[in-house]
């Protein structure tokens, strides 16, 4: 990923795009937690994003394929919606 300068941030954002917690990105890289989350603040302000949920959709969105190649999306999402009565 372009955006983010550091390599740290680029496995951060991949772990944060599999919907890793913080808890379990500071034990796969072997940091502290606040270490992650001042990550994740430069990596926020960097591209113009508000919280982890943003932050999964920009990867998504532009980088489909790239963030994790052990990351298979759903093929199929069920959504509890019931139809519309008029």
């Amino acid at each position: 990923m372009r955006f983010a300068t550091g390599a740290r941030q680029r496995e951060i954002i991949s772990l944060i795009a599999t919907g890793k917690p913080n808890k379990a990105i500071s034990s796969h890289l072997s940091i502290s937690e606040k270490t992650v989350k001042a990550h994740l603040t430069t990596i926020f302000r960097k591209l113009g994003v508000s919280g982890r949920t943003q932050l999964a959709l920009f990867v998504s969105q532009r980088h489909p394929l790239h963030y994790d190649a052990h990351f298979k999306p759903p093929t199929k999402v069920s959504l509890p919606i019931s139809p519309i009565e008029n």
